[in-house]
């Protein structure tokens, strides 16, 4: 459902006219049309926020990025976390993975999960140690958020490509951060992947933890591998050896 449509339908459940609306966020009722008819699709941020306030959602539900209640739909697939990248600006793109996670993505496609930091994106509800489910694709649409990468550097920003002009867009609270403007023909811009989640709340796993871990699989060449060897099966498979693993854990600290 796009952010028009949503617009809409909780206008409606809320009993409000297009022209409530309007005098809330301060516009006009044919803007509030354009909107909900994805006639006009980059709804000023301002707008988007004072939308979401009187609909009683957050902005990144509005965005698609969540439910109602702020919660994900049941996680499905075992997906790898990249080292950080920064959402304050471009950072040279570190690819190697930190760990796992679950996430609700079920049309067969590969992603990966990136974590915030910074508060470049902190308007549309992308904050400092969020976590951002990302498909991995080498187009987006206009206006969608993309993980791109220009000049070996990567970044999270909305995407806007008018002609041969990308315009990559920050969207923060501090006046500190402005958009970033490219001409495609000579700019090594790529993009990596589109913004499809975030997934909040998720904590990186204590350095302590990790090195237990990686003790009790020595028998493996590598501790990644492992791991990617985990995410290559099925879910029911991976639910099924992480479980096994867990098991012979208890097992060990039973027996020591």
């Amino acid at each position: 459902m796009q952010i028009g449509s949503r617009i809409r339908e909780l206008r409606i459940k809320m009993g409000l006219t297009q022209e409530d609306l309007a005098l809330a966020v301060n516009t006009s009722k044919q803007n509030i049309h354009k909107y909900e008819n994805g006639i006009i699709t980059n709804i000023p941020l301002d707008k988007i926020e004072g939308i979401a306030q009187k609909l009683a959602v957050s902005p990144a539900y509005l965005m698609g990025w969540e439910d109602k209640d702020g919660a994900s739909a049941q996680p499905s697939q075992m997906i790898p976390i990249l080292h950080s990248i920064s959402a304050n600006r471009p950072l040279l793109a570190q690819e190697q993975i930190e760990d796992y996670i679950y996430a609700d993505v079920k049309d067969g496609g590969e992603y990966f999960a990136l974590r915030v930091q910074g508060d470049s994106m902190d308007a549309v509800s992308i904050n400092d140690g969020d976590l951002l489910i990302v498909r991995v694709q080498q187009q987006v649409k206009n206006n969608d958020f993309a993980v791109v990468m220009v000049n070996n550097n990567a970044a999270v920003r909305q995407y806007r490509l008018e002609e041969e002009t990308v315009t990559l867009l920050p969207h923060s609270r501090n006046p500190h951060y402005q958009p970033q403007t490219f001409d495609i023909n000579q700019s090594r811009l790529q993009i990596i992947g589109k913004v499809v989640k975030i997934e909040k709340g998720v904590k990186k796993r204590p350095p302590v933890l990790d090195e237990r871990i990686e003790a009790m699989t020595q028998g493996v060449q590598e501790y990644r591998d492992l791991c990617e060897a985990i995410a290559a099966l099925p879910a029911e498979r991976q639910k099924k050896v992480i479980e096994a693993a867990l098991f012979l854990v208890n097992q060990e600290k039973k027996n020591n």
